[in-house]
């Protein structure tokens, strides 16, 4: 696989070997391959933002593996990420605010990360199938995202993070927005699409 094209019609760019398109249901993506889109949607660099993904993944060892990052890895760029057996993190180059409790492996779960616009890192949350996380830690809270480059990249190794681990998506999307009644409204539709509990 070469490219792949999201409904909204979103190029992107494989990068690594291995990635697998499962019957028009998923795309697997192994180890350190990954999707990338030369896009941020017009985002400004702290905007209010609802990043949802389904997905699911094999038992987990590494600390931090990325689900997706909006920015470049020049630093200060917007992601979220999965690890190990008890976090998930809003991720980003300088810090990152790890949250838990995390999922079971090999099953299917929607995942919202959101935040307000001009929010500190800090302030970021996840919702994990319909119930909010709660921080196990976080570094550098008071920073603010100012990367503004061009690319959405879902899967693939963070620089300076540990090694990227296998991720399947069913579906992804990125709101600018941010509110209670919105992400309850994708755990319905998730639900009743793909099945993922509430």
């Amino acid at each position: 696989m070469t490219t792949w094209t999201g409904q909204g019609r979103t190029v992107f760019t494989a990068s690594g070997t291995g990635i697998t398109y499962t019957s028009g249901q998923s795309v697997v993506l192994p180890g350190p391959a990954y999707l990338s889109a030369a896009t941020r949607f017009g985002l400004a660099a702290n905007p209010a933002l609802t990043v949802y993904a389904v997905f699911r993944h094999p038992a987990l060892t590494e600390l931090d593996s990325r689900v997706w990052q909006l920015g470049d890895d020049g630093g200060n760029s917007l992601a979220g990420g999965v690890g190990d057996t008890t976090n998930y993190s809003w991720r980003y180059d300088g810090g990152n605010r790890q949250m838990g409790p995390a999922t079971v492996a090999n099953q299917w779960r929607v995942i919202i990360f959101h935040r307000a616009a001009d929010a500190t890192y800090g302030e970021g949350n996840i919702r994990l199938s319909g119930t909010p996380l709660t921080e196990n830690s976080v570094g550098n809270p008071t920073g603010v995202p100012t990367n503004v480059a061009d690319l959405l990249t879902l899967g693939g190794y963070v620089v300076g993070l540990d090694a990227q681990e296998q991720l399947e998506f069913a579906e992804f999307g990125v709101l600018n927005a941010n509110d209670t009644a919105l992400h309850e409204r994708i755990e319905g539709y998730t639900s009743w699409k793909w099945g993922t509990p509430v």
